[in-house]
């Protein structure tokens, strides 16, 4: 039997290890662990859909969406002859949080409004492809419902509900965590036009404030 030596020749002559069964003991580490002077490939990404983009145009969705109107965030698209150094990143969504203050916050309307006729969607787009996240949400106890019911607080009457939010409203928050559902979260690819949606299909002038931010991480080539 020939007696072989495994050895990392690089930093320190470090061996490798066998088990008394002949197994070759190995660890399974991150592909993108930083070296010293250089900069995180993996990076916080924490934006609202806007009506023109991640954080951008209208955000508080507290519109009249009898004609639908679209809030959303998109992937980068790189440019075709991109600069040199030009970083390009694909962005992993792994958690939502959806935020409805109004005068008072009811499970049976949507903040203080009456009962939606449409309902709000949530819908992901990869490749072309869409996908419903949420649909046709029409109060806030389906948003807490049909967003998985996780992590909530309070109870009662006021499950995911913060009193006091601002001077003359209260408001529910009511977190959706994609990476429970989807391990490391929705992928919006640099490459593509991937995109993370939430339309509006009613009037919500009615409410104070509707925002939905999206929280993860952008992953750098």
């Amino acid at each position: 039997m020939l007696k072989v030596l495994l050895k990392d020749g690089a930093n320190g002559g470090h061996a490798a290890k066998i088990t008394n069964h002949d197994a070759l003991r190995v660890t399974v580490v991150e592909n993108d662990l930083p070296h010293i002077m250089t900069r995180n490939r993996k990076r916080l990404f924490s934006e609202v859909l806007g009506s023109t983009g991640a954080s951008s145009g209208i955000v508080n969705m507290n519109v009249d969406g009898t004609t639908d109107q679209e809030f959303y965030i998109q992937s980068i698209i790189p440019p075709v002859d991109p600069s040199p150094g030009e970083d390009h990143y694909d962005i992993y969504i792994t958690s939502i949080i959806f935020i409805v203050a109004d005068s008072a916050v009811v499970h049976n309307k949507f903040g203080n409004v009456t009962a939606l006729t449409t309902g709000i969607d949530v819908i992901v787009t990869e490749s072309g492809e869409e996908t419903y996240l949420l649909k046709e949400i029409k109060t806030g106890g389906q948003l807490i419902a049909h967003a998985g019911a996780m992590h909530s607080f309070g109870d009662g009457a006021l499950v995911n509900e913060l009193t006091n939010w601002t001077d003359t409203d209260d408001a529910q928050v009511v977190m959706m965590p994609i990476s429970d559902f989807v391990p490391g979260g929705i992928r919006l690819g640099h490459t593509s036009r991937d995109r993370i949606s939430l339309w509006v299909r009613d009037d919500l002038q009615g409410l104070e404030e509707f925002t939905c931010r999206c929280f993860g991480y952008r992953l750098y080539d």
